[in-house]
């Protein structure tokens, strides 16, 4: 029940604050957007902001990616990295056939044996 009174506790600070100072609420698109009568709005000010909420995350997913210094959809691209080939696409037999003693030091082939 104390996490209950917690959470309206704190929504209750943040409206007052948006009331109180006359700002703009923080945008986040719901699923209750779809028959919010401010849907069009919203969504046009999320896509000038380049907001994480067009992506359809949650309130946690978006404060955990903010964290990490994440706040726009073009942040969150820059990090991503293609998944690697796996190792079992290479021919089996290459592998048996490197010598690892003829390698120079600073070669980036990795041994698998």
């Amino acid at each position: 029940m104390s996490d209950l009174k917690k959470s309206a506790a704190k929504k209750f600070d943040d409206l007052k604050v948006v009331i109180l100072e006359k700002t703009e609420p923080k945008l986040a698109l719901n699923k209750h957007c779809k028959v919010c009568e401010f849907q069009n709005f919203c969504r046009e000010e999320a896509i000038k902001k380049d907001d994480l909420s067009l992506l359809s995350l949650g309130e946690k997913e978006v404060a955990g990616l903010n964290k990490r210094g994440l706040f726009t959809i073009t942040q969150l691209s820059h990090t991503f990295r293609p998944k690697l080939w796996p190792l079992t696409r290479i021919d089996p037999p290459l592998l048996t056939r490197i010598d690892p003693l003829k390698l120079p030091l600073n070669s980036a082939t990795v041994v698998v044996g």
